[in-house]
């Protein structure tokens, strides 16, 4: 396999064809999942937007036709590569290669902690390896004592954000340095500014 990952037939066609691997051993994750991602003006916080869910083989293959005569095909602009036990990959528009490297990861554990340096349950935190238009691969809810377990993170990616979704809290695009280890990662922002209002539809309608 040589190029990028989606390549353009002569008749139009476009497929992705790529072989999800570990990135130590080199072999084949048998199940790992291909995300095609859509961008949106509003993402809502908590939502994957999967234009298309594509499963890889027992050798970690995935070949399937993405253009828009695909059978189920939406728009979409990012792709991710992700597998149990291992940190998610990304790119915009493709893979720069076909043979895609995801590194073995533990979960992530993280802390919410206030302006204060209080721990604050029920969190929405939300991990992004995009953009501000395409926000969750992973989320969760702190618990009672701030703290939230976040499996298949990379921490390390190319764009890792982090951000927090509460009423006493600043929302935040957050990417502190960390590695595992017996700490938790604490994740703090400022204190949130309540804004009232009412939503509407494009027509003006509440």
């Amino acid at each position: 396999l040589t190029g990028d990952a989606v390549f353009g037939a002569e008749d139009g066609q476009r497929w992705l064809t790529c072989r999800v691997v570990d990135g130590v051993s080199g072999a084949g994750i048998a199940g790992a999942e291909v995300l095609l991602l859509a961008e949106a003006s509003a993402p809502v916080g908590g939502e994957l937007p999967v234009a298309m869910r594509l499963v890889a083989d027992a050798d970690g293959m995935v070949v399937a036709r993405v253009d828009g005569g695909a059978d189920g095909q939406r728009s979409w602009s990012w792709m991710c590569a992700r597998a149990s036990g291992y940190g998610q990959r990304m790119a915009m528009g493709s893979f720069d290669d076909p043979i895609v490297r995801l590194s073995p990861v533990a979960s992530v554990r993280a802390e919410v902690r206030d302006w204060r340096d209080q721990p604050v349950p029920d969190v929405l935190v939300g991990f992004c390896s995009g953009c501000g238009h395409t926000p969750d691969l992973v989320h969760g809810r702190t618990d009672a004592a701030g703290r939230i377990t976040l499996p298949g993170v990379d921490v390390h990616a190319g764009i890792a954000d982090f951000y927090l979704v509460h009423p006493a809290l600043d929302l935040g695009y957050l990417s502190p340095n960390y590695f595992p280890g017996r700490s938790p990662m604490v994740l703090r922002t400022g204190p949130g500014i309540a804004h009232r209002g009412v939503v509407v539809d494009p027509s003006g309608r509440p």
